[in-house]
């Protein structure tokens, strides 16, 4: 059993590794998303509705609880404006019907 000592520079203390032994990778979570561009893009769109407002609002708001760490905040407050977002873009493509053509062309630029 040929093992060697090899000191690893990561926040582990040094570890002894032997022929055979695997690998394990670990990953943090990853954080919820705040869907502020989407939010920003109902704001620019949707101006006359102010849902693209409070979606933008959330947005920050979401954006502050990432920041401090609070994961909770920012499912919560991400999920509120994923939510008005998509009100929003349903009343404009309710209201402007068959004219949303740069509506759908933002959106997939977006969500590609």
């Amino acid at each position: 059993n040929m093992c060697t000592k090899t000191v690893i520079k990561t926040e582990t203390a040094p570890h002894n590794h032997c022929a055979g032994d695997g690998t394990v990778v670990s990953s943090m979570p990853e954080h919820p998303k705040d869907y502020i561009v989407w939010s920003m893009a109902s704001l620019y769109f949707g101006k006359p509705f102010c849902l693209g407002l409070l979606a933008f609002y959330f947005s920050v708001k979401s954006r502050d609880r990432k920041m401090v760490g609070g994961l909770e905040g920012v499912r919560s407050y991400g999920s509120t404006a994923r939510c008005i977002n998509g009100w929003a873009l349903i009343t404009l493509f309710v209201i402007f019907g068959k004219n949303s053509s740069h509506i759908l062309a933002t959106v997939n630029i977006l969500y590609g």
